[in-house]
């Protein structure tokens, strides 16, 4: 894969704060693009995919946070990069922006580009990521498809809900993870049957059982403490 089949977004903005976005994209579309015919229609095109048409004539200065993001996601793009690297590119965004942009890397991975994202969100990686590797102070914790590493975890969370008092029930020795006013999530430390059965010989109306795989956060938070 050649240099120009790549592209990449940081995080801290690199555009000229004092040029409008299109004399900032044009310049950048220079790199790859000798015409002017194609650079006009790089810019247009990667201006069209992250939606940022109707401030590309504002200067890159005045926009927000979010618009950056998006307008550093379009110069990355004018390359139509087979390879996208993205470092934290939710970091302080607004909801709105990060839909935007949410909807902007869905479009890439549909058409087939490859991304590399770096975050610490661990709900985002969930979202967009089927290989992971997770680093702590330069050190590999986990590494490979994220399917295989839950399904190695070995351990799942069970999920209740139900409008009566329940907790009277179990066992003492259970770990309590999340809880609501009329639901809770225990760590499943005990036969999930052997709840279910408990429940029910005590008549309790149940509105919802479910044993879930454990989040990706919950799997870095232990490793790094198994690794300090």
């Amino acid at each position: 894969m050649l240099r120009r089949d790549i592209g990449v977004v940081f995080q801290d903005n690199l555009m000229d704060k004092k040029l409008t976005v299109r004399e900032n994209l044009m310049i950048r579309a220079g790199f790859y693009h000798k015409t002017k015919f194609k650079r006009t229609a790089a810019v247009d095109e990667a201006a069209k995919y992250s939606e940022i048409e109707e401030f590309i004539d504002r200067d890159y200065g005045t926009l927000s946070g979010g618009q950056r993001r998006r307008v550093d996601i379009a110069r990355a793009l004018l390359n139509t990069p087979q390879l996208l690297f993205l470092d934290e590119p939710f970091a302080g965004l607004d909801p709105i922006n990060v839909e935007v942009i949410k909807k902007s890397i869905n479009k890439l991975v549909n058409q087939g580009t490859i991304i590399i994202l770096s975050a610490h969100q661990m709900n985002v990686v969930e979202e967009y990521c089927k290989n992971i590797l997770l680093i702590d102070k330069g050190k590999t914790l986990l590494s490979g498809n994220l399917a295989d590493i839950k399904s190695a975890y070995g351990i799942n969370n069970i999920y209740i809900k139900s409008q009566d008092n329940f907790l009277q029930f179990l066992p003492s020795n259970i770990e309590i993870i999340n809880r609501t006013v009329n639901s809770v999530e225990i760590k499943n430390n005990i036969n999930p049957n052997e709840i279910l059965k408990i429940l029910v010989n005590n008549n309790v109306n149940i509105d919802a059982f479910e044993v879930k795989e454990p989040s990706l956060q919950e799997i870095f938070i232990k490793k790094v403490g198994e690794h300090k």
